[in-house]
């Protein structure tokens, strides 16, 4: 077994793009997710081995070399009631994102901007989209379908749902904050490329670009299938 060690820290932001969140954050209410996530693994590395991509090679706002941050595990049911495993998208490139299905803000910009990265990957590289919900007070099965159908979600995408005690240690362990209020949910807005290995190699902080976003999950994919 290996051990790997996840030490505290925080998205590696510049001024400007802490500026844009910042503005971000006051005029929609959500605070921006600037923590990055640290947790003690102990993970089995695959034994399938795949061509990686050096960390510099990548444009996210938080980059890792490959094989250093084993993604942390779980397991929820999507949209239709199927139980999906972090563990069973082995051998794909991986977005994971975290929203609300019912959010009228920032989740409205976010969710075409996932959307338009995904497009511009296109549909022959092995990609899976992940939403892990960050509102288990109201999103349901039809919720989801009909958010993932507002934001053009197509391929291979899975908007996982569970109660708040299922929930909330996937969220502390990505270092996503959730606050509930009397009329909304604010929470973060990270999402974090894995690559096909299950490791965590790219991390952005709303606002990005679609086309950064895309250049990095085409690197982490690979080439596409014939």
């Amino acid at each position: 077994m290996g051990t790997h060690s996840r030490p505290p820290g925080r998205w590696p932001l510049g001024a400007r793009t802490s500026a844009l969140l910042l503005a971000a954050g006051v005029a929609t209410g959500v605070a921006g997710g600037f923590a990055l996530h640290a947790l003690d693994m102990h993970t089995r590395a695959p034994s399938v081995q795949f061509p990686t991509e050096p960390a510099n090679a990548l444009a996210g706002d938080a980059v890792w070399a490959a094989g250093a941050r084993p993604a942390p595990p779980f397991a929820l049911r999507d949209q239709s009631n199927r139980l999906v495993a972090l563990s069973g998208t082995r051998g794909r490139a991986v977005l994971l994102a975290f929203m609300d299905s019912h959010c009228a803000r920032v989740c409205k910009l976010e969710g075409p901007t996932i959307r338009d990265a995904l497009r511009q990957v296109g549909a022959r590289r092995p990609v899976t989209l992940l939403v892990v919900s960050v509102n288990p007070w109201e999103d349901t099965a039809a919720s989801s379908r009909g958010a993932g159908a507002r934001y053009g979600f197509g391929g291979d995408w899975h908007w996982l749902r569970g109660s708040v005690a299922q929930l909330r240690p996937i969220w502390r362990a990505y270092g996503i904050e959730v606050v509930r209020t009397p009329s909304d949910v604010n929470h973060s807005t990270a999402i974090y490329l894995l690559d096909r290995r299950g490791y965590e190699r790219a991390g952005f902080d709303y606002p990005f670009a679609a086309s950064q976003v895309a250049r990095d999950l085409r690197r982490l994919a690979g080439p596409p299938a014939a």
